[in-house]
Protein backbone atom coordinates (compact mmCIF):
# COMPACT_ATOMS: atom_id res chain seq x y z
CA UNK A 1 0.00 0.00 0.00
CA UNK A 2 1.63 3.80 -0.81
CA UNK A 3 2.01 6.05 1.27
CA UNK A 4 -1.50 8.19 -0.10
CA UNK A 5 -3.51 5.71 0.05
CA UNK A 6 -2.27 4.74 3.94
CA UNK A 7 -2.83 8.49 4.42
CA UNK A 8 -6.32 8.42 2.59
CA UNK A 9 -7.18 5.43 4.74
CA UNK A 10 -6.45 7.02 8.26
CA UNK A 11 -8.56 10.04 6.90
CA UNK A 12 -11.46 8.40 6.33
CA UNK A 13 -11.32 6.23 9.06
CA UNK A 14 -11.77 8.88 11.50
CA UNK A 15 -13.62 11.44 8.95
CA UNK A 16 -16.22 7.80 9.34
CA UNK A 17 -15.71 7.51 13.27
CA UNK A 18 -16.30 11.34 13.94
CA UNK A 19 -19.31 11.22 11.59
CA UNK A 20 -20.99 8.27 13.44
CA UNK A 21 -20.60 9.69 16.49
CA UNK A 22 -22.22 13.34 15.33
CA UNK A 23 -24.77 11.69 14.05
CA UNK A 24 -25.31 9.65 17.00
CA UNK A 25 -25.35 12.66 19.35
CA UNK A 26 -27.77 14.53 17.02
CA UNK A 27 -29.62 11.26 17.13
CA UNK A 28 -29.68 11.26 20.93
CA UNK A 29 -30.66 14.98 21.71
CA UNK A 30 -33.12 15.02 18.58
CA UNK A 31 -35.12 12.30 20.17
CA UNK A 32 -34.74 14.10 23.97
CA UNK A 33 -35.92 17.36 22.10
CA UNK A 34 -38.98 15.59 20.40
CA UNK A 35 -40.09 13.72 24.22
CA UNK A 36 -40.05 17.05 25.62
CA UNK A 37 -41.86 18.57 23.36
CA UNK A 38 -44.45 15.78 22.61
CA UNK A 39 -45.34 14.68 25.87
CA UNK A 40 -43.88 16.88 28.72
CA UNK A 41 -45.13 19.88 27.34
CA UNK A 42 -48.13 18.99 26.00
CA UNK A 43 -48.69 16.94 29.24
CA UNK A 44 -47.89 20.40 31.12
CA UNK A 45 -50.31 22.54 29.26
CA UNK A 46 -52.86 19.67 29.96
CA UNK A 47 -52.64 20.28 33.74
CA UNK A 48 -52.21 23.88 33.43
CA UNK A 49 -56.22 23.58 31.45
CA UNK A 50 -57.49 21.24 33.73
CA UNK A 51 -56.61 23.79 36.77
CA UNK A 52 -57.73 26.73 34.67
CA UNK A 53 -61.13 24.47 34.25
CA UNK A 54 -60.88 23.14 37.89
CA UNK A 55 -61.03 27.11 38.59
CA UNK A 56 -63.57 28.09 36.54
CA UNK A 57 -65.57 24.98 37.43
CA UNK A 58 -65.79 26.20 41.23
CA UNK A 59 -66.75 29.37 40.30
CA UNK A 60 -69.62 28.21 38.42
CA UNK A 61 -70.62 25.60 41.13
CA UNK A 62 -70.67 28.82 43.76
CA UNK A 63 -72.56 30.80 41.02
CA UNK A 64 -75.28 27.76 40.93
CA UNK A 65 -75.65 27.75 44.47
CA UNK A 66 -75.88 31.47 44.75
CA UNK A 67 -78.83 32.10 42.21
CA UNK A 68 -80.67 28.56 43.89
CA UNK A 69 -80.59 29.99 47.12
CA UNK A 70 -81.80 33.69 45.83
CA UNK A 71 -84.11 32.52 43.13
CA UNK A 72 -87.28 33.02 45.26
CA UNK A 73 -89.74 35.94 44.45
CA UNK A 74 -86.48 36.65 42.27
CA UNK A 75 -87.60 36.57 38.77
CA UNK A 76 -85.05 39.29 36.69
CA UNK A 77 -82.43 37.98 38.65
CA UNK A 78 -82.76 34.57 37.97
CA UNK A 79 -83.29 34.84 33.99
CA UNK A 80 -80.39 37.41 33.97
CA UNK A 81 -77.82 35.38 36.06
CA UNK A 82 -79.11 32.14 34.67
CA UNK A 83 -78.63 33.23 31.14
CA UNK A 84 -75.37 34.23 32.20
CA UNK A 85 -74.20 31.29 33.84
CA UNK A 86 -75.34 29.39 31.11
CA UNK A 87 -73.15 31.26 28.43
CA UNK A 88 -70.30 30.43 30.97
CA UNK A 89 -70.63 27.16 30.78
CA UNK A 90 -70.86 26.84 27.00
CA UNK A 91 -67.62 28.60 26.95
CA UNK A 92 -66.61 26.04 29.21
CA UNK A 93 -67.70 23.19 26.48
CA UNK A 94 -66.27 25.12 23.98
CA UNK A 95 -62.80 25.98 25.36
CA UNK A 96 -62.29 21.78 26.28
CA UNK A 97 -61.03 19.06 23.52
CA UNK A 98 -61.63 16.43 25.98
CA UNK A 99 -64.67 14.34 24.48
CA UNK A 100 -65.60 13.17 28.56
CA UNK A 101 -65.33 16.18 29.48
CA UNK A 102 -67.52 17.79 26.76
CA UNK A 103 -70.03 15.28 27.75
CA UNK A 104 -69.89 15.99 31.36
CA UNK A 105 -70.10 19.86 31.51
CA UNK A 106 -73.38 19.50 28.90
CA UNK A 107 -74.93 17.36 31.03
CA UNK A 108 -74.35 19.49 33.92
CA UNK A 109 -75.57 22.45 31.42
CA UNK A 110 -78.69 20.81 30.96
CA UNK A 111 -79.48 19.74 33.94
CA UNK A 112 -78.52 23.63 35.08
CA UNK A 113 -81.13 24.78 32.35
CA UNK A 114 -83.90 22.28 34.05
CA UNK A 115 -83.67 23.47 37.28
CA UNK A 116 -83.64 27.40 36.47
CA UNK A 117 -87.36 26.17 34.18
CA UNK A 118 -88.28 24.52 37.69
CA UNK A 119 -87.23 27.98 39.93
CA UNK A 120 -89.34 29.66 37.36
CA UNK A 121 -92.32 27.56 37.76
CA UNK A 122 -91.62 27.58 41.57
CA UNK A 123 -92.00 31.42 41.12
CA UNK A 124 -94.91 30.80 39.07
CA UNK A 125 -96.97 28.76 41.43
CA UNK A 126 -95.55 31.16 44.54
CA UNK A 127 -97.35 33.91 42.69
CA UNK A 128 -100.75 31.90 41.74
CA UNK A 129 -100.88 31.52 45.72
CA UNK A 130 -100.42 35.10 45.91
CA UNK A 131 -103.05 36.13 43.99
CA UNK A 132 -105.65 33.98 45.37
CA UNK A 133 -105.05 35.55 48.60
CA UNK A 134 -105.26 39.09 47.31
CA UNK A 135 -108.18 37.67 46.00
CA UNK A 136 -109.59 36.31 49.22
CA UNK A 137 -108.79 39.15 51.46
CA UNK A 138 -110.67 41.62 48.77
CA UNK A 139 -114.06 38.94 48.49
CA UNK A 140 -114.07 39.69 52.39
CA UNK A 141 -113.66 43.54 52.31
CA UNK A 142 -116.75 43.32 49.95
CA UNK A 143 -118.74 41.01 51.95
CA UNK A 144 -117.82 43.46 54.70
CA UNK A 145 -119.27 46.02 52.60
CA UNK A 146 -122.34 44.03 51.69
CA UNK A 147 -123.27 43.20 55.64
CA UNK A 148 -122.90 47.13 56.20
CA UNK A 149 -124.88 48.18 53.70
CA UNK A 150 -127.59 45.75 54.35
CA UNK A 151 -127.41 46.56 58.03
CA UNK A 152 -128.09 49.89 57.77
CA UNK A 153 -131.26 49.18 54.96
CA UNK A 154 -132.75 46.81 58.17
CA UNK A 155 -131.87 49.59 60.53
CA UNK A 156 -133.95 52.45 58.38
CA UNK A 157 -136.81 49.69 57.89
CA UNK A 158 -136.71 49.15 61.84
CA UNK A 159 -135.75 45.34 61.49
CA UNK A 160 -134.08 43.16 63.77
CA UNK A 161 -130.22 42.96 62.95
CA UNK A 162 -129.16 40.42 65.03
CA UNK A 163 -128.79 38.39 62.45
CA UNK A 164 -126.19 40.53 60.10
CA UNK A 165 -124.16 41.41 63.37
CA UNK A 166 -123.42 38.53 64.03
CA UNK A 167 -122.01 37.64 60.39
CA UNK A 168 -120.48 40.54 60.83
CA UNK A 169 -118.37 40.09 63.90
CA UNK A 170 -117.61 36.05 62.23
CA UNK A 171 -115.59 38.33 58.93
CA UNK A 172 -113.03 39.29 61.38
CA UNK A 173 -112.47 35.91 62.91
CA UNK A 174 -112.47 34.63 58.89
CA UNK A 175 -110.08 37.32 58.19
CA UNK A 176 -107.81 36.22 60.86
CA UNK A 177 -107.94 32.92 60.22
CA UNK A 178 -106.73 33.89 56.29
CA UNK A 179 -104.10 35.36 58.00
CA UNK A 180 -103.03 32.79 60.26
CA UNK A 181 -102.89 30.75 57.06
CA UNK A 182 -100.20 32.85 55.02
CA UNK A 183 -98.47 33.56 58.16
CA UNK A 184 -97.93 29.62 57.97
CA UNK A 185 -97.25 29.65 54.67
CA UNK A 186 -94.09 31.74 55.42
CA UNK A 187 -93.14 30.09 58.58
CA UNK A 188 -93.04 27.23 56.76
CA UNK A 189 -90.08 27.87 54.21
CA UNK A 190 -89.83 26.53 50.57
CA UNK A 191 -87.78 23.53 52.23
CA UNK A 192 -90.98 22.39 54.01
CA UNK A 193 -92.69 21.76 50.72
CA UNK A 194 -89.60 19.39 48.99
CA UNK A 195 -91.31 16.64 50.98
CA UNK A 196 -94.58 15.00 49.05
CA UNK A 197 -98.12 15.46 50.49
CA UNK A 198 -98.24 11.57 51.11
CA UNK A 199 -94.79 11.12 52.80
CA UNK A 200 -96.37 9.76 56.28
CA UNK A 201 -93.32 11.08 57.95
CA UNK A 202 -94.27 14.55 58.11
CA UNK A 203 -97.75 15.21 58.92
CA UNK A 204 -97.63 18.65 59.49
CA UNK A 205 -97.00 19.08 55.67
CA UNK A 206 -101.18 19.34 55.86
CA UNK A 207 -101.44 22.01 58.49
CA UNK A 208 -102.29 24.48 55.72
CA UNK A 209 -105.14 22.17 54.06
CA UNK A 210 -106.45 21.45 57.69
CA UNK A 211 -106.94 25.12 58.28
CA UNK A 212 -107.86 26.09 55.06
CA UNK A 213 -110.89 23.05 55.30
CA UNK A 214 -111.33 24.29 59.10
CA UNK A 215 -112.31 28.16 57.12
CA UNK A 216 -114.61 26.76 54.69
CA UNK A 217 -117.00 24.41 57.03
CA UNK A 218 -116.84 27.95 58.89
CA UNK A 219 -118.33 30.25 55.42
CA UNK A 220 -120.76 27.71 54.98
CA UNK A 221 -122.86 30.22 57.28
CA UNK A 222 -123.29 32.48 54.55
CA UNK A 223 -125.31 30.03 52.76
CA UNK A 224 -128.02 30.36 55.01
CA UNK A 225 -128.29 34.02 54.24
CA UNK A 226 -129.64 36.48 51.46
CA UNK A 227 -128.68 36.04 48.02
CA UNK A 228 -126.18 38.71 48.00
CA UNK A 229 -124.58 37.09 50.79
CA UNK A 230 -124.65 33.54 50.24
CA UNK A 231 -122.97 34.68 46.25
CA UNK A 232 -120.01 35.92 48.14
CA UNK A 233 -119.66 33.18 50.33
CA UNK A 234 -120.15 30.89 47.28
CA UNK A 235 -117.04 33.12 45.76
CA UNK A 236 -115.01 32.51 49.02
CA UNK A 237 -115.57 29.35 49.28
CA UNK A 238 -114.27 28.60 45.76
CA UNK A 239 -111.12 30.65 46.13
CA UNK A 240 -110.67 28.62 49.36
CA UNK A 241 -111.20 25.58 47.18
CA UNK A 242 -108.64 26.88 44.54
CA UNK A 243 -106.10 27.69 47.58
CA UNK A 244 -105.88 24.23 48.72
CA UNK A 245 -105.31 23.15 44.81
CA UNK A 246 -102.50 25.24 44.26
CA UNK A 247 -101.04 24.14 48.14
CA UNK A 248 -100.93 20.80 46.59
CA UNK A 249 -99.62 21.67 43.34
CA UNK A 250 -96.69 23.77 44.99
CA UNK A 251 -95.74 21.13 46.97
CA UNK A 252 -95.52 18.83 43.62
CA UNK A 253 -93.54 21.67 42.20
CA UNK A 254 -90.62 22.15 45.12
CA UNK A 255 -90.69 18.00 44.79
CA UNK A 256 -89.78 18.25 41.54
CA UNK A 257 -87.25 20.93 42.47
CA UNK A 258 -86.08 18.86 44.90
CA UNK A 259 -84.95 15.90 43.01
CA UNK A 260 -83.37 18.15 40.27
CA UNK A 261 -81.43 19.74 42.34
CA UNK A 262 -79.89 16.15 43.68
CA UNK A 263 -79.67 15.53 40.07
CA UNK A 264 -78.18 18.73 39.88
CA UNK A 265 -75.55 17.87 42.92
CA UNK A 266 -74.79 14.34 41.03
CA UNK A 267 -73.49 16.22 37.97
CA UNK A 268 -71.38 18.33 40.11
CA UNK A 269 -69.72 15.68 42.01
CA UNK A 270 -69.32 13.20 38.35
CA UNK A 271 -68.13 16.59 36.89
CA UNK A 272 -65.62 17.02 39.48
CA UNK A 273 -64.69 13.15 39.82
CA UNK A 274 -64.01 13.05 36.22
CA UNK A 275 -61.86 16.51 36.46
CA UNK A 276 -59.88 14.10 39.61
CA UNK A 277 -59.55 11.20 37.09
CA UNK A 278 -57.73 13.29 34.47
CA UNK A 279 -55.43 14.80 36.53
CA UNK A 280 -54.81 11.45 38.02
CA UNK A 281 -53.99 10.19 34.55
CA UNK A 282 -52.13 12.76 33.67
CA UNK A 283 -49.77 12.36 36.62
CA UNK A 284 -49.91 8.70 35.51
CA UNK A 285 -48.80 9.81 31.78
CA UNK A 286 -46.28 12.04 33.16
CA UNK A 287 -44.56 9.31 35.46
CA UNK A 288 -45.15 6.75 32.40
CA UNK A 289 -43.35 9.37 29.95
CA UNK A 290 -40.38 10.24 32.98
CA UNK A 291 -39.25 6.58 33.01
CA UNK A 292 -40.04 6.21 29.14
CA UNK A 293 -37.23 9.22 28.96
CA UNK A 294 -35.15 7.82 31.49
CA UNK A 295 -35.23 4.27 29.70
CA UNK A 296 -34.19 6.04 26.36
CA UNK A 297 -31.81 7.90 27.79
CA UNK A 298 -30.00 4.56 29.11
CA UNK A 299 -30.29 3.17 25.84
CA UNK A 300 -28.62 6.45 24.21
CA UNK A 301 -25.85 5.90 26.75
CA UNK A 302 -25.34 2.11 26.05
CA UNK A 303 -25.07 2.75 22.44
CA UNK A 304 -22.87 5.28 22.77
CA UNK A 305 -20.44 3.37 24.28
CA UNK A 306 -21.37 -0.01 22.28
CA UNK A 307 -19.79 2.82 19.22
CA UNK A 308 -17.27 3.86 21.39
CA UNK A 309 -15.86 0.74 21.57
CA UNK A 310 -16.66 -0.11 17.93
CA UNK A 311 -14.36 3.15 17.23
CA UNK A 312 -11.46 2.19 19.37
CA UNK A 313 -9.87 -0.56 16.96
CA UNK A 314 -10.29 1.93 14.31
CA UNK A 315 -8.74 4.45 15.70
CA UNK A 316 -6.23 1.91 16.70
CA UNK A 317 -5.87 0.92 13.57
CA UNK A 318 -5.36 3.99 11.86
CA UNK A 319 -2.66 4.59 14.56
CA UNK A 320 -1.24 1.19 13.30
CA UNK A 321 -1.56 2.49 9.66
CA UNK A 322 0.16 5.95 10.57
CA UNK A 323 2.84 3.87 12.66
CA UNK A 324 3.95 2.20 9.80
CA UNK A 325 4.08 4.50 7.24
CA UNK A 326 7.06 6.83 10.00
CA UNK A 327 9.74 4.81 7.76
CA UNK A 328 8.47 5.91 4.38
CA UNK A 329 7.82 9.47 5.73
CA UNK A 330 11.60 9.80 7.38
CA UNK A 331 12.84 8.53 4.05
CA UNK A 332 11.21 10.87 1.80
CA UNK A 333 12.04 13.54 4.24
CA UNK A 334 15.52 12.75 4.38
CA UNK A 335 15.85 12.91 0.97
CA UNK A 336 14.47 15.80 0.87
CA UNK A 337 16.56 17.65 2.79
CA UNK A 338 19.74 15.96 0.91
CA UNK A 339 18.46 17.71 -2.07
CA UNK A 340 18.41 20.67 -0.53
CA UNK A 341 21.58 20.55 0.33
CA UNK A 342 22.78 19.52 -3.42
CA UNK A 343 23.13 15.95 -2.29
CA UNK A 344 20.81 13.68 -4.73
CA UNK A 345 20.51 10.09 -3.65
CA UNK A 346 21.65 7.94 -5.82
CA UNK A 347 18.00 5.57 -4.76
CA UNK A 348 14.97 6.74 -3.96
CA UNK A 349 12.06 4.76 -2.03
Amino acid sequence: MTVTNKLITITSLICAAYVMLTLLVIYSFKYIERELITRFSSEAHQIIDNANMTRELSRVVSDMNLIIRTFHENENGLSADGKQLSEKIHGMIRNTSNTDLRTALQNLLNHFEDVIYQCGAVNQARNEIRVVEKQFDRNLIQLDQIIAERLVDIIVDGGNTLDLEQLSSMIGGWRESFMRIKISFVGLGLDHFKHPLDDPSIKQDHVLLEMADDLLLRLRTLGATTPDIAESGMILRDLLKQYKVLIRQFHHIMHQFDMMLQENAVENENLLNLMASLDSAIAQNTHHSEAELKKRIAISIRINILFFMIILPVVFIGGTIAYSIRKPVKAILKTVRRLSEGDPPHLIM
